[in-house]
């Protein structure tokens, strides 16, 4: 279990863990994913378009949320 432990801790202080394994994104995280800036996001956000939550300081994106207000946009410019 140790063993387990140093690696892991190793892994995240390396930051090698692709986006894409991860199980939240950080507003950073998300908006390297999504290739918009970060007040895009927090925007999304203080709108309500976008579910994000906070642990301690840290505000955490769960990447299907992500993915699921990406296709909301898509289809909203495709109404508009």
């Amino acid at each position: 279990m140790l063993q387990h432990q140093s690696s892991l801790s190793a892994l995240i202080s390396a930051k090698t863990i692709p986006l894409s394994e991860k199980l939240a994104w950080s507003l950073d995280e998300a908006a390297l994913a999504t290739g918009l800036c970060i007040r895009t996001i927090q925007m999304a956000i203080d709108r309500g378009e976008l579910r994000a939550s906070r642990i301690g300081r840290r505000v955490l994106l769960l990447p299907d949320r992500v993915r699921a207000w990406l296709i909301s946009c898509e289809s909203n410019a495709a109404d508009a």
